[in-house]
């Protein structure tokens, strides 16, 4: 973590096995910083490189390493609900304890997926002394709903943002492309996934003449990597 501590830090990352090659490296994964899954191959000892893309660095330049083997979350659908209802939720990450996705990848490493029930609490206003787990970027500062992280005996994930809905929340629905656009009712809250590179979401709807409506993407907020 560098960005996310507000450090001017541009972290590269990596890690090789005993045997002295490199098992995995990264760059950019949660905005700046880097972030490794790996399944280690063998007994020894391993290494962890880390250093700043331009090797610069000063007081300025600080950052945290951690190393874990509970729940990652990548993603969870639906991004949004209405407050004070259970809803059912699908987590997609790694150490889950849920079901195997191979249809799902992150830089080559499969996925799992995880059923779950969350209430979302009934009030959503953010707390102006603590309005996020983790570093609030100034895009997503005027954001509602809240975070959750999956509890584990290794401890909890990483924090995923649940926006709330004031209107009534559908799913995209693959295929959903030029020649097999999803229809939508109005009004309404899409939660969807652009689930592969090139991937294109179509939308129609009913429309009449003199109707007003407000049409707004939310990714740079939640923090989704689709912004960039």
């Amino acid at each position: 973590a560098g960005a996310r501590i507000e450090s001017r830090i541009d972290a590269c990352l990596c890690v090789l096995g005993p045997d002295g090659c490199v098992l995995a490296d990264d760059q950019d994964h949660i905005g700046l910083d880097p972030f490794v899954d790996l399944t280690l191959p063998a007994d020894g000892r391993y290494i962890i490189r880390l250093f700043d893309v331009i090797y610069a660095g000063s007081a300025d330049y600080g950052y945290r390493l951690t190393l874990h083997d509970g729940p990652h979350l990548d993603g969870i659908v639906p991004a949004a609900a209405p407050p004070g209802g259970a809803m059912t939720f699908t987590l997609m990450g790694r150490n889950l304890g849920g079901e195997p996705a191979p249809d799902l990848l992150v830089g080559g490493v499969p996925l799992e997926r995880k059923m779950i029930t969350i209430v979302p609490p009934v009030d959503l206003e953010p707390d102006p002394a603590a309005p996020a787990l983790d570093l609030l970027l100034s895009s997503a500062a005027g954001r509602r709903g809240f975070e959750f992280r999956l509890p584990s005996a290794s401890g909890l994930s990483n924090p995923v943002f649940i926006a709330e809905a004031i209107d009534p929340v559908l799913l995209e629905r693959e295929p959903n492309d030029d020649t097999h656009a999803q229809e939508i009712p109005l009004p309404c809250d899409v939660s969807g996934t652009f689930g592969a590179p090139g991937d294109r979401d179509v939308y129609r709807f009913a429309g009449r003449k003199g109707d007003v409506w407000w049409i707004e993407v939310s990714a740079e907020r939640p923090a989704s990597p689709a912004a960039r």
